[in-house]
């Protein structure tokens, strides 16, 4: 029994060699402003960056994002919008998000975004949560929010999904 765990052991520590060699020859390091020039892409190929919600909750932080995707040969960003029930746009159906409180009421996340990325020649899909509100270690505290404007539309009523955030998953 300890020959054919030794064995295994031997035969794991190959593989995970093996597959750490593969993946470092297969990294390679962003490209620069002349390879990019120099490197062609097929003109309907699509290299996109899929962008969380909390990317957009300042202009530094998309100006960033922007700068990185195009410098890095993306073509395309699919930006989040909507997260739990918010808006990371000029809505007049759900509340601005919370994590844009710091920011003038002026700022539209998605504006800005599509300005920037088009200035670079980058495209902009909307990606939107629509089935969820909130977490309950965050429940949002905005009247105007679907999880306080309409609780009959929850699948699990507050009081129940209170009482099911307090079980331990050992229960």
């Amino acid at each position: 029994m300890r020959f054919v765990l030794r064995v295994s052991h031997s035969l794991s520590l190959c593989v995970l060699c093996v597959l750490c060699a593969c993946v470092v020859s297969f990294v390679q390091a962003p490209l620069t402003t002349e390879t990019q020039r120099t490197q062609s892409f097929h003109k309907d190929e699509v290299r996109a960056l899929w962008v969380v919600r909390t990317t957009l909750t300042s202009p530094e932080k998309i100006h960033q994002l922007v700068n990185a995707a195009a410098d890095n040969s993306f073509n395309t960003l699919i930006v989040q919008i909507r997260g739990r029930g918010d808006a990371y746009y000029k809505s007049k159906v759900e509340p601005r998000a919370s994590e844009l409180k710091d920011q003038p009421p002026s700022f539209d996340p998605l504006a800005l975004t599509l300005a920037e990325a088009h200035k670079r020649g980058l495209k902009v899909h909307a990606w939107i949560n629509t089935n969820l509100l909130a977490n309950l270690d965050a429940l949002p505290s905005d009247p105007a929010h679907v999880y306080n404007k309409h609780p009959e539309w929850l699948a699990v009523p507050k009081p129940v999904a209170s009482e099911l955030y307090d079980i331990s998953p050992r229960d």
